[in-house]
């Protein structure tokens, strides 16, 4: 006598663990959306000074524009590079005195919920 058991459900779910192995080695669709995230974070910062710390333009521009002159973002295998390469702000914020570059706890929880999501579900 032979019994034989198929597990039902199997297929699935190693299809599904097969995609999250697969997004894990290429995050760079939701590094994206994390930059935009980024961006509007420092949209928003940009707007509650009211004109303080625009002079040219330059920094705001670079910092809510991904392809202004001096916007940094670069995507890498274990992360990103998110910022600017103007002058002034590259001094300040490696002396700690940045009053643009903050996240709050909003943006934090908002770019983990668009990692997670992204690795357990890939996008639409």
């Amino acid at each position: 006598m032979q019994i034989e058991i198929e597990l039902l459900g199997a297929h699935p779910a190693q299809a599904r663990i097969h995609g999250i192995a697969e997004r894990l080695m290429y995050l760079e669709p939701a590094y994206e959306e994390v930059f935009n995230v980024l961006e509007e974070g420092e949209r928003r910062i940009f707007d509650a000074w009211h004109g303080k710390y625009v002079d040219t333009g330059a920094l705001k521009d670079s910092l809510t524009l991904p392809d202004a002159d001096g916007a940094l973002r670069e995507i890498h295998s274990d992360g990103v590079d998110f910022g600017t390469l103007i002058p002034y702000a590259v001094y300040q914020r490696d002396h700690g005195r940045s009053a643009i570059m903050r996240f709050d706890e909003a943006e934090v929880a908002e770019i983990a919920a668009i990692m997670l999501r992204y690795i357990a579900e890939g996008v639409d």
